[in-house]
């Protein structure tokens, strides 16, 4: 007789490699979205970012789904130097911009902000972002002088969902996501909280003092191994 999989709850949808990949490492996993990205469709934002795509501009992307919002707008890779944080919004810049050059990148946005204040001198930069976006490097960039512009390109619903299954662990992958969940359910002290990176992780420890493991990098794959070796050990 197997031993029992580790019940595990990830609270955004992932592709179907990463859930077998979960099966692999013994889990078994749920995948239950209680966020809701809805892109900026406004003629207004379109006309704006067009405008800045034939610019050499420095722009911050901290999520994919900004990346993919300004993506959508666009019909051709524009001349920006892009700093961003590393792993899936990385990835997805690369992917969707041909030969767009990034300049710097960080695994948090903590990291990301300390980085571009050491290598620039306070100069115009555009942060393109979602309507829940995180204080930190706005702040900082704004107290070390840089003229800093926020266009926002999406919004974050939260889909309040009450959860009624027992669970060993729950993934969470942004703030948004968290303050969603522990907006209607409460867990048990065993339960094990994991976190695609330090902001995230930040969120949980308002709500909960729950043990919180994060990913050593802001990569899926990365947590689900981390979520196995807590689990399965």
């Amino acid at each position: 007789m197997g031993t029992k999989k580790p019940q595990v709850l990830c609270t955004k949808w992932l592709d179907n490699e990463l859930i077998e990949q979960a099966d692999q490492l013994n889990l078994d996993l749920e995948c239950i979205s209680l966020i809701e990205i809805k892109k900026d469709k406004s003629v207004a934002l379109s006309d704006k970012i067009k405008a800045l795509a034939d610019q050499k501009i420095k722009v911050i992307f901290t999520s994919s789904n900004a990346v993919d919002a300004v993506d959508a707008i666009l019909f051709s890779t524009p001349s920006w130097e892009v700093y961003c944080i590393s792993g899936k919004t990385r990835e997805t810049i690369l992917e969707k911009f041909n030969n767009i050059t990034i300049k710097g990148f960080g695994s948090s946005a903590k990291e990301l902000a300390k980085m571009i204040v050491k290598n620039n001198t306070a100069c115009k930069i555009y942060f393109f972002c979602g309507d829940k976006r995180v204080n930190f490097l706005p702040d900082l960039l704004e107290d070390n002088l840089f003229d800093l512009e926020e266009i926002h390109v999406y919004t974050t619903v939260a889909i309040e969902k009450k959860v009624e299954k027992e669970y060993d662990g729950i993934l969470f992958f942004s703030p948004s996501a968290v303050n969603s969940f522990f907006s209607v359910n409460k867990i048990k002290d065993s339960v094990v909280l994991f976190a695609i990176g330090d902001t995230t992780a930040e969120s949980i420890e308002i709500h909960s003092d729950n043990e919180i493991v994060v990913s050593r990098k802001p990569d899926a794959g990365l947590l689900l191994q981390a979520v196995a070796d807590t689990l399965n050990d």
